[in-house]
């Protein structure tokens, strides 16, 4: 009997992760996120002219670390390592700190992003960042 319904055991879990998947995709729109990270901003005091840059860098390195998405999406089953510390590299103290405040409280939902580099940096780019 398993056999003779295998496919249909097998696509009911991928039809869950779809429809959650597409809820949580409804649920943050990327107006919220940008009006969350104007609002931490305005906390930490960033200048109006940077703020488009430090929110793009912030969202970026989640994407690129997978961060950014829930555990069974996809898009966090892979990272592009060379693009997030390409993103970091040569950034000064200052800066580094602002998009580690962005990216902990908008995009990657409460990680640290040193842990996360930690974690999902290749050792050889790692080991090369200047603020770790």
């Amino acid at each position: 009997m398993i056999k003779k319904y295998i496919y249909i055991i097998l696509a009911i879990p991928v039809i869950f992760s779809l429809i959650t998947y597409i809820k949580s995709v409804k649920k943050n729109k990327p107006s919220d996120l940008t009006n969350i990270a104007n609002n931490v901003m305005d906390t930490i005091g960033v200048q109006s002219a940077k703020r488009a840059l430090y929110n793009k860098m912030a969202l970026d390195l989640a994407n690129y670390l997978g961060t950014a998405y829930d555990w069974y999406d996809p898009r966090r089953w892979t990272e592009n390592d060379k693009k997030a510390f390409e993103i970091l590299n040569g950034l000064p103290q200052k800066d580094f700190d602002i998009i580690s405040k962005l990216y902990f409280e908008v995009y990657a939902k409460g990680r640290t992003l040193l842990n996360d580099l930690a974690k999902f940096l290749d050792s050889k780019y790692y080991s090369q960042l200047n603020f770790v």
